[in-house]
């Protein structure tokens, strides 16, 4: 079936849009109304997709490990170590996906401690603490914070504590920090993570000194570990702890990737309907030729102008990640400014 005149001259002048602000002043007075929210909606979604899709691309686990690692993977082998040492179990459950322990306290033989700590022989100075704790959500929360702020979490009072680096393993949470050797306070974190264990498969972190978590057996195993192969041993406990990170990130990377498409496409959305908004006003002088035109006309034209600055914020947002939030605002902002200077601007007769 031939296409009629008709539709060829709407999808030309449709086409046309993309670079040609008259062509949108166009199709907002004289064309209907669902090609122009059609349009206004595929800007939207072209809009948001770098933002929801470079932070589902988040590996959580990479930040704490990520060169200098300030000797995180050095205080989880250490840790590693004094669970087989001390014969203690902390277990994930990914059934109820949750973790336990009932001897944790027995890493530390310091009565005025209840949590893990590596000490740096040679200077004498904390270099990593573990906590483990049953709280849950605000409980834990309040745990988390005065660990943070160099406070005893169980008692909630100041204990003189070495900042360091540390990992809180909660009953359905963790929360990790890496710090440089010199930190001075708890806001210079070099690195941060959080996840929970809904998406881990069961294990113990006991295990993790010889597998991972999947079961998977180290080329090295502990007793055949040496000052020549130790390297090699220790890439092995980082690969597993960030599969652990990346794995218990997920759900919460997610969640925040809708969350942050949801908020930015309303942002949008409020942005077009305002540029809407402008050009109406701007066009209400008294003698303005163009005070003609509808609030309904204008909203029209603004869905039109949305396509192109979209489809560049779309393309662009991948590149420069970093600015993505932004991109699509200055480019649609300068194609209105553009219409209202140019296009839409009254043509004035000199006398």
């Amino acid at each position: 079936m031939a296409m009629s005149q008709k539709t060829k001259d709407n999808l030309k002048l449709g086409f046309s849009s993309i670079i040609s602000n008259g062509a949108c002043v166009e199709l907002g007075r004289n064309k209907p109304w669902y090609g122009a929210v059609l349009v206004g909606l595929l800007s939207l979604i072209l809009a948001v997709i770098p933002i929801g899709v470079t932070r589902a691309w988040v590996h959580a686990g990479d930040s704490m490990f990520t060169t200098p690692t300030y000797e995180y993977e050095t205080g989880l082998v250490q840790f590693e170590s004094a669970l087989k040492d001390k014969s203690v179990s902390i277990v994930v459950d990914s059934d109820t996906k949750t973790l336990s322990s009932t001897n944790f306290h027995n890493l530390d033989a310091d009565t005025d401690h209840t949590w893990y700590r590596y000490v740096n022989t040679d200077t004498k100075t904390t270099m990593f603490e573990v906590f483990y704790t049953q709280a849950t959500d605000a409980d834990f929360s309040t745990f988390c914070t005065n660990v943070y702020n160099l406070k005893n979490p169980y008692t909630g009072v100041a204990s003189g504590r070495t900042l360091c680096s540390y990992l809180v393993l909660g009953q359905k949470a963790y929360v990790g920090y890496k710090y440089a050797n010199n930190a001075t306070a708890s806001s210079g974190y070099k690195g941060a993570v959080s996840g929970q264990y809904d998406r881990t498969p069961s294990f113990k972190f006991e295990d993790l000194i010889n597998k991972d978590t999947h079961g998977k057996d180290y080329d090295l195993k502990l007793a055949d570990v040496n000052a020549t192969n130790y390297d090699k041993y220790q890439a092995e406990i980082i690969a597993t702890y960030k599969q652990f990170f990346n794995e218990g990130y997920e759900t919460l990377k997610i969640t925040a990737a809708w969350s942050w498409t949801g908020i930015m496409a309303g942002v949008y959305a409020a942005f077009i309907i305002f540029m809407g908004l402008m050009i109406f006003l701007m066009t209400r002088g008294k003698n303005n030729p163009y005070k003609i035109y509808t609030f309904w006309e204008t909203q029209k034209m603004s869905y039109w102008a949305a396509f192109t600055p979209a489809a560049l914020a779309c393309g662009l947002g991948f590149a420069f990640s970093t600015y993505a939030l932004f991109i699509f605002i200055l480019f649609y902002g300068m194609r209105i400014m553009w219409m209202s200077m140019k296009t839409l601007r009254p043509e004035t007769t000199s006398k």
